[in-house]
């Protein structure tokens, strides 16, 4: 796979182990989440949006008693990952426990629509210190609410959140989970398993690639920021190794975020982790003697030392099949229609190819095929833009990836968020996207997008025709998600004026929009401008397609 390592994102950068560090230990206590000063104010929710849960389609399960789940949401300023657990409660209702920041929250739940229901203004629990716990509904990080509830729709394995949680201790107040979604956890890691203090947390694990797991989780153990694991698989020697220097979590301090790694033990020193791995047709064990998270401290590190560590997989790591991250393609969906050429704004403006100076992504022409969506034809789809040969100016691996683009309006293209385009930034999947798209993707409305965020977007995303017969696509307003977290979107520090992307492809010599269709042998198709099939079309714009020639066109009946 394509890897990205920048100096813009330090947690990209790895530590060096060639001289081990020693540890100091200090005795393993589940930390107790931080009590921000943050005070909201309090309102009632005006709207509620849905954030698509990766693994949220499929058929509402009868119940959720005894499932475990991985949750991900922002914690105010950091993206994080906790846990919850279904247990029955009284009068038939369920407990979300361990839920809220830890805390356990009664709930309910109705099967004929899958929706959970936790009722706020309530307390849930005491801190450490004897403070009263009382949970809200979050509405935006400026506002809660005492009066609407939380509600969860649960298809599959996944569960998508309505509001967030937002929790009062005393006078401090906590944001706790924003934007949350909860995937079914398939693993889980118990550590100190034969000691007094064992704790075991739940994992959300994907073989990404054929000798590489990811493991989304292990921070629950500790301060639960979001910071994806990856192991590399050696199935000759049935070993899972996570290098050491990777950040595996951080710690929200009163001065900042202190970042945490994790490693194996060697004689007293914090090396590679490296875990014996034993599997059957469908599961898998990992164990390891010693493991060690840690944070710098002088010429070592201190943290905790676990012992007897083992970790559980529903599958087997070897013969799993690799699921790519973000939302899965399938190509018998889509037809090739022309080759591209294409001015990255993506990714080639944080390389330096030199070692000294960023590359000009228009020094480097990407080659790469275009095709439509069968049924929408105003989908596009990129392919493989990142991969060896290319001209991508980086090239570790040839590894499949996508762009999806939607041009239904010409003058406000969108880019899909969630497609993952091939490339990694240290651990984490990256998915192009456009501002256009992100948010249109979130629920905002077009003019709404464009009042909001005119000084920061004086061009919109458009697809044009030039005067050769070209189709143009021109991207003005780059941006990227991680599959592992897509409710946030980034653009490079210091390179968004390079964050520029044109698509330029004939399609046999035409374009997709304003063209007349000249194929008088095949039949004719209509579709409405969200790309759904239309038989008869009356009174309005809709996309005609005969043969591969394709046009916009106005009927009134």
């Amino acid at each position: 796979m394509t890897k990205l390592y920048t100096l813009l994102l330090a947690s990209a950068c790895a530590l060096s182990v060639s001289a081990q560090k020693s540890i100091s230990e200090i005795p393993f206590k589940a930390p107790e989440r931080s009590v921000r000063n943050v005070q909201l104010s309090e309102g009632k929710a005006e709207s509620k949006k849905l954030i698509k849960a990766e693994e949220g389609e499929g058929e509402i399960p009868a119940s959720i008693v005894g499932k475990t789940y991985v949750t991900l949401f922002n914690d105010w300023d950091i993206a994080c990952n906790g846990q919850l657990t279904v247990a029955e409660g009284a009068d038939g209702g369920i407990v979300l426990k361990r839920f809220a920041g830890g805390y356990d929250v009664n709930a309910t739940y109705d099967s004929t629509t899958g929706t959970i229901t936790i009722p706020v203004n309530v307390e849930v629990g005491k801190t450490s210190s004897g403070v009263t716990v009382m949970l809200y509904s979050l509405i935006d990080t400026e506002r809660f609410s005492k009066v609407d509830p939380i509600i969860g729709h649960v298809k599959g394995n996944g569960i998508e959140f309505e509001l967030g949680v937002y929790c009062q201790a005393g006078t401090g107040g906590m944001v706790l989970m924003e934007d949350v979604i909860a995937i079914e956890a398939n693993g889980s890691l118990t550590v100190n398993k034969n000691k007094s203090n064992s704790a075991t947390v739940p994992l959300y694990i994907t073989k990404t690639a054929n000798d590489l797991l990811e493991v989304v989780g292990v921070s629950t153990l500790m301060f639960g920021a979001y910071c994806p694991m990856n192991f590399t698989l050696d199935e000759t020697n049935k070993v899972a190794v996570y290098t050491f220097g990777g950040v595996v979590d951080r710690q929200y301090t009163n001065s900042g975020y202190q970042s945490w790694y994790c490693g194996g033990v060697d004689n007293g020193s914090v090396s590679d982790l490296i875990m014996n791995v034993a599997t059957t047709d469908n599961s898998t064990t990992m164990s390891v003697d010693q493991l060690f998270c840690g944070y710098p401290n002088g010429a070592g590190y201190t943290g905790y030392t676990f012992s007897d560590v083992e970790v559980t997989i529903d599958f087997n790591v070897f013969t799993a099949e690799v699921k790519e991250p973000g939302i899965e393609i399938g190509l018998e969906d889509w037809t090739e229609i022309a080759t591209a050429t294409v001015t990255d704004g993506w990714i080639t403006p944080v390389l330096k190819t030199n070692g000294t100076t960023f590359d000009d992504p228009k020094d480097y022409p990407i080659t790469a095929k275009i095709a439509r969506n069968n049924d929408n034809p105003n989908l596009l789809l990129v392919i493989n833009p990142y991969v060896y040969g290319s001209g991508f100016p980086m090239n570790d691996d040839n590894t499949r990836g996508y762009i999806m683009i939607d041009v239904t309006d010409p003058e406000f293209v969108l880019v899909t968020p969630g497609v993952f385009c091939g490339v990694y930034n240290g651990t984490d999947p990256v998915c192009c996207t456009n501002v256009e798209g992100f948010y249109m993707a979130q629920g905002v409305n077009k003019s709404s997008i464009q009042q909001a965020l005119a000084d920061e977007c004086p061009e919109w995303s458009t697809f044009t025709t030039d005067a050769d017969g070209n189709s143009v696509i021109s991207i003005p307003n780059c941006r990227f998600t991680y599959t592992n977290d897509m409710t946030r979107l980034r653009k490079w520090t210091g390179r968004e004026d390079a964050m520029k992307a044109t698509i330029t492809f004939n399609e046999s010599g035409s374009g997709v929009a304003n063209i007349e269709a000249d194929d008088v042998n095949a039949p004719i198709e209509y579709f409405n401008l969200k790309g759904v099939k239309v038989a008869n079309p009356e009174n309005g714009v809709f996309i005609r397609r005969q043969g591969d020639k394709v046009s916009k066109v106005v009927v009134n009946k």
